[in-house]
C-alpha cells in the first residue's frame, strides 16, 4: 500500500471499463489491476457482483441465500466460470487460506487443461456431481462445533447451513482438489 504505483480508492464506484475503474463523479481511474473489497458478509458469496450463467440464471439469485458449489469452485449451469475461496472452502483450525486457495488454483488449471485437451468450448460441474459434494459436506459440518444443530454460529446461513467451512483436514483437502475428475464435467 505504501508503493508510489498503489492507490486505496474509497469513492463510490460507477463502472468498470477496460482501461480501470470511472467514480461517480466520472473521473477515469487507470489501473492494471483492481482489488474490490466488498465488505464482510460471510455468507453472501460474490455479492454485489453479478455472475449470468446458462438460460441467464443469475448466481447469487440462484443460490437464494444459500451458496453451493463444488470443492468450492466451480457451479453447475455456468460453464467457464471458476471462484476461489467459494462456498465452503474455509479454513477454520490451523494452517492458512493461502494453501486452500493454492490448492484451487491447481484445481481450476486442471479444468482448463483438460477443457484444452479435449478441444471443448465449455466445461461445466455436473448438477449431480455438486450436489452430491454438498450432502457430504453438509453432513461432515453437522459434526463439527460449528455445524452442530443446537449451535447458534455466524458460520451458519439464514437456513442454519453452514457455507463457509470445509469440514476436513488439510490432507483431505489437497486430496479433494488434486485434480479434476472428467467425469464430474460436462465437456461441450
Amino acid at each position: 500500500m505504501k508503493r508510489d504505483n498503489v492507490h486505496l480508492l474509497t469513492d463510490r464506484i460507477a463502472r468498470v471499463v477496460p482501461q480501470g475503474v470511472v467514480t461517480e463523479d466520472g473521473t477515469l481511474h487507470a489501473a492494471d489491476i483492481i482489488i474490490y473489497g466488498t465488505g464482510f458478509m460471510a455468507d453472501q458469496f460474490l455479492v454485489p457482483m453479478q455472475v449470468v450463467g446458462r438460460g441467464g440464471v443469475d448466481l447469487v439469485n440462484s443460490w437464494d441465500g444459500d451458496p453451493r458449489a463444488f470443492k468450492g469452485v466451480a457451479v453447475a449451469g455456468f460453464p467457464n466460470f471458476y471462484c476461489l475461496y467459494g462456498p465452503n472452502s474455509n479454513i477454520v483450525v490451523g494452517s492458512s487460506i493461502v494453501f486452500f486457495v493454492e490448492c484451487q488454483l491447481r484445481y481450476v488449471m486442471g479444468c482448463l487443461k483438460l477443457q484444452l485437451e479435449k478441444g471443448c468450448h465449455t466445461i461445466e460441474c455436473r448438477k449431480e456431481a455438486m450436489d452430491s459434494y454438498n450432502l457430504k459436506i453438509d453432513a461432515l459440518n453437522r459434526q463439527r462445533a460449528w455445524g452442530a444443530p443446537a449451535v447458534s454460529s455466524w458460520y451458519k446461513n439464514s437456513t442454519g447451513r453452514v457455507t463457509q467451512n470445509w469440514p476436513g483436514t488439510h490432507g483431505e483437502w489437497w486430496e479433494e482438489t488434486l485434480a479434476p475428475d472428467p467425469g464430474d464435467f460436462l465437456l461441450r
